[in-house]
């Protein structure tokens, strides 16, 4: 009996382990429309003229992928915003929401992952992970994704604005 109940742990144990991954076509956290901006002055007109920042906020480089716009939505989560990438037909979509933690340094949320999709050399096929970033100074960021990507550990640079506290002061 007890070699029956130790295989039925084994089985279950990899099944759960072995998960295939899950394709989506949408996600509450991402998108793959491309109605957002596609150049950086294009989202800084669109997401920062006229507003005070958070330190998260404003556009961002990951050297091996490209470049993104960090924007604190109506609802009070952020969202990073893939302007100019690696993967030019999502351009102008919405990559990632993330959402703040009781550590100010530290944001959590949702992350689109995708592959060139087998049956269209144009589109790609999609899933979810898990997001964690956490600002190292005001002009860096460490992530890390849970699951599917290719590099799950990388860092953004902060490009806008150069000077984060300067432009932050005309709104004190």
């Amino acid at each position: 009996m007890r070699i029956f109940i130790a295989i039925l742990v084994l089985i279950f144990s990899f099944q759960s382990s072995s998960k295939a991954i899950e394709y989506e076509t949408f996600s509450k956290y991402w998108n793959s429309k491309t109605d957002g901006p596609t150049t950086i002055e294009g989202a800084i007109k669109r997401f920062f003229i006229n507003s005070r920042l958070e330190p998260i906020e404003g556009i961002w480089l990951d050297v091996d992928y490209g470049w993104f716009a960090i924007k604190k939505d109506k609802n009070g989560s952020y969202k990073k915003w893939q302007i100019k990438s690696t993967s030019p037909a999502l351009d102008g979509s919405i990559e990632a929401t993330l959402n703040k933690t009781n550590d100010d340094q530290i944001y959590t949320g949702n992350v689109r992952i995708e592959w060139p999709d087998p049956d269209n050399e144009n589109w790609f096929v999609f899933a979810t992970s898990k997001l964690t970033m956490k600002i190292g100074d005001i002009d860096f960021i460490e992530y890390s994704v849970e699951r599917y990507s290719a590099e799950p550990e990388s860092v953004l640079i902060r490009i806008w604005p150069l000077n984060f506290d300067e432009y932050n002061k005309e709104f004190y």
